[in-house]
């Protein structure tokens, strides 16, 4: 049986630290367990036999027991590495990994479930803050930028399925969007990077030409890529953009997402997310 294999690697730290709107804070006054581990590193590969890669990680205390598991990093049935993760469900309270000194993660539960947002570390740097609602991840994530990347991710996740991934610049200013329907991407939207002009297109591949639609401005008629283009990139009033499976309404003031929408292909309402000021959707 394949085991399971690293966490999600690449997820960009810290550039702006307000919630985003979407994302569910903890309840205060929840008790904080801190749950620290030691790992001596030992990694197969090495010469290490499999016992000593087990017993390299281990909980200063064991009554910890009780809140988390240990787990096997690898593939094809071969464990490389071993690590501590929570269990699915635990008693109300902020649960706190912490591995040879340096805190690793942040996970709230509430009624058996997480609840709030679940803040991830790379070496005590804040790298990911993840949005979950009744042990589901839904609502506003951050990724935040590495050393290797100066940009922050914002992705709005529904009931698991992610819909609109934006990518900000150092100066939080928007340099790509994807809309995903069902968790499959529809379409991207991207500007020329490093140099930053206004390119914005569909990537056939991925998606439909010519979908949007200017509501406001243009009962009926699609906005195609050249249109876009001799606006200089910038969109302003009611957009939609229409999928087989039921359409994104978006309300642009100078290429800025003010609020947006996921109706289905019934047209009922299943997502409305509005921008609080200073805030990029």
């Amino acid at each position: 049986m394949r085991l399971i294999f690293s966490y999600i690697a690449s997820l960009l730290p810290l550039v702006w630290l307000h919630l985003m709107p979407g994302v569910v804070k903890a309840q205060p006054g929840l008790p904080i367990h801190t749950i620290k581990i030691k790992d001596k590193h030992v990694r197969k590969g090495a010469g290490n036999t499999d016992k000593e890669i087990f017993n390299s990680v281990t909980l200063e205390n064991k009554a910890d027991n009780a809140y988390v598991i240990k787990i096997g990093y690898g593939d094809m049935g071969v464990a490389f590495s071993y690590g501590y993760v929570l269990k699915d469900s635990l008693p109300d309270g902020i649960y706190q990994l912490v591995i040879n000194g340096t805190i690793e993660s942040e996970t709230p539960f509430i009624n058996g479930k997480k609840e709030g947002v679940i803040k991830e570390y790379n070496h005590g740097i804040l790298k990911a803050e993840i949005a979950f609602k009744q042990g589901i991840k839904t609502g506003y994530s951050r990724y935040y930028k590495k050393e290797t990347s100066p940009f922050t991710i914002l992705v709005y996740t529904y009931n698991g399925l992610d819909y609109l991934n934006t990518t900000l610049d150092s100066n939080n200013q928007v340099v790509a969007r994807v809309y995903s329907v069902n968790g499959l991407i529809f379409r991207r939207e991207v500007k020329r990077i490093p140099e930053y002009k206004k390119e914005i297109y569909t990537d056939k591949a991925f998606g439909l030409e010519d979908t949007w639609v200017n509501v406001s401005g243009m009962p009926g008629r699609y906005l195609s890529k050249n249109d876009v283009e001799a606006q200089g990139g910038i969109r302003n009033g009611l957009y939609e953009l229409v999928t087989p499976y039921g359409k994104y309404q978006l309300f642009f003031e100078l290429d800025t997402i003010k609020w947006w929408k996921w109706l289905d292909k019934e047209g009922k309402l299943v997502i409305e997310v509005h921008a609080e000021p200073g805030q990029r959707l």
